[in-house]
């Protein structure tokens, strides 16, 4: 498999993903190391992963309030080194279909401790991105870790998301 031109090198992450019907695989989220600042911390992090320089835990994610079989349910993963909540500028990111069900449980592996928040958005009509009214209000749910809540001038910052990752940990949101 050749490497796009406009990646330099590219880093496979693999993430495990179940959703409450029980549908388990591993995705490859991809992350550009170029001299975007966020893909160079992306290559250091994941350097650290590979090395097992520090403990690597579990974290699970679990949404409720999915709209059931529409979309998908996108969740990004940020840490303080990371725009928060950019689309695209996250650690690592997952896309699994919409169960049929309104729960989905996603499973990051090898996080080492820190602190992190997540972004989610539920694609409803699968383009992949969160789309506006007027482009200014969100026309699809979206949820934040520590029920951060979208404010009069835009997403919470990462403090107000933050949650810590010192062992495995477990997250819910909600839409």
């Amino acid at each position: 498999m050749k490497t796009p031109p406009s990646r330099r090198r590219t880093l496979l992450l693999l993430v495990a993903a179940t959703t409450c019907a029980g549908l388990a695989g591993s995705l490859a989220i991809a992350a550009s190391d170029t001299t975007d600042p966020v893909a160079g911390h992306v290559a250091k992090w994941t350097r650290q992963r590979e090395e097992r320089a520090v403990p690597l835990y579990t974290l699970t994610v679990d949404i409720a309030r999915v709209e059931p079989g529409v979309g998908n349910v996108m969740v990004g993963l940020y840490d303080r080194d990371t725009p928060f909540p950019e689309e695209g500028k996250h650690l690592l990111g997952m896309k699994v279909p919409a169960p049929a069900g309104d729960h989905v449980t996603v499973v990051f592996q090898g996080i080492p401790r820190g602190t992190y928040a997540l972004a989610a958005i539920d694609d409803l009509n699968r383009n992949g991105k969160l789309d506006f009214e007027l482009g200014v209000r969100p026309s699809e749910p979206l949820a934040f870790s520590n029920a951060a809540t979208v404010g009069p001038f835009g997403p919470p910052k990462f403090d107000r998301a933050r949650f810590p990752v010192d062992g495995d940990t477990t997250v819910t949101l909600s839409f």
